[in-house]
């Protein structure tokens, strides 16, 4: 009860906040500023209290809507992980799997509260969604995230080998996304039917050089939450070798969709990526959507400018 306490109070001070601090960025519409607000306002506020704290309220904000009655959800277990299949209602068998990591710095975020995420995603590119629920940190390392996915990967692979597959994650997940390429790749396991997609991935924690500062005050993001989430990382285990991607190269990465917004802290990291990327060869598709906060796709239904973004996806994928 304390939290929904909370959560009312806080949802009708960014109301009041709309008020009295109008919206300064032209592409984000009301909706998708009231988002932002609030969910920045609900990171700023998390930075002294326990993970836990935050985690509660997260899953009480799971975003609702429509999308949800035209999917069918089923929770499972593949290999000792926790899971969440998402599949469109209309469709028998789906030939694309996507295997979908979530953002959340490595410290919160879970596949319930991203279900609304997973439905969309899955009615944009008519697929079935496999939201896993991987260990956080700081009650296990980096290391032991990439494990559980790994073993889901291939758990997926074994079953349906001839899907098309999608590995796909947003900030701390987008880079879960690349630890897990990369670790395929190395231990030669990667499917030749396997693409990326990346919503402003978390290039590299140990770099908060590598972030942009001006963007803060109009960003999800801040530089406080930031730091504590590093802070916890950085003590469950070493992430230099695992998630620290500055200076690596790409050969023999898959095709790549990365998506950023162009109002966001993670831009010029997201740019380094990319640039590597075409540099070594990788098929890359990147787009930068002008005035938009970090990873604004995954609040939808409130932010309309996601449509967008989850269109170029089905394009993306549709060429593969």
């Amino acid at each position: 009860m304390k939290d929904l306490i909370y959560l009312a109070g806080l949802c009708t001070n960014t109301l009041a906040s709309m008020v009295t601090r109008p919206n300064q960025f032209p592409q984000r519409s009301w909706s998708s500023e009231y988002a932002r607000r609030l969910a920045s306002n609900l990171l700023e506020a998390s930075v002294t209290e326990p993970d836990q704290w935050l985690r509660r309220k997260q899953e009480l904000l799971a975003l609702k809507g429509p999308a949800l009655l035209q999917v069918r959800v089923e929770k499972e277990m593949i290999d000792g992980v926790a899971c969440i299949r998402v599949r469109p209602k209309k469709m028998r068998n789906p030939d694309t799997k996507i295997l979908y990591l979530h953002g959340g710095g490595y410290v919160i975020g879970s596949a319930s509260s991203y279900l609304y995420t997973g439905a969309r995603v899955a009615l944009a590119l008519n697929a079935e969604v496999l939201l896993v629920d991987y260990p956080l940190v700081p009650e296990a390392a980096v290391s032991d995230a990439l494990d559980s996915i790994v073993r889901v990967y291939r758990v997926v692979m074994e079953m349906e080998p001839t899907k098309k597959l999608v590995l796909m994650g947003d900030s701390a997940g987008g880079g879960l996304c690349l630890a897990l390429t990369r670790s395929l790749i190395d231990s030669s396991e990667l499917h030749s039917n396997t693409v990326c997609i990346l919503w402003s991935p978390w290039v590299d924690p140990s770099q908060p050089s590598l972030l942009d500062m001006t963007a803060e005050e109009g960003d999800l993001l801040g530089a406080q939450i930031l730091e504590k989430w590093r802070d916890a990382i950085v003590r469950a285990g070493d992430i230099e070798s695992i998630v620290c991607f500055s200076g690596k190269t790409w050969e023999g990465f898959p095709a790549t969709c990365i998506q950023a917004a162009g109002a966001e802290m993670f831009l010029p990291q997201v740019n380094a990526l990319a640039a590597d990327m075409k540099r070594d060869g990788v098929d890359v598709s990147y787009e930068v959507f002008p005035g938009q906060f970090h990873v604004f796709q995954t609040l939808a239904p409130l932010v309309r400018e996601a449509d967008e973004a989850l269109e170029s996806l089905a394009r993306f994928v549709g060429r593969y």
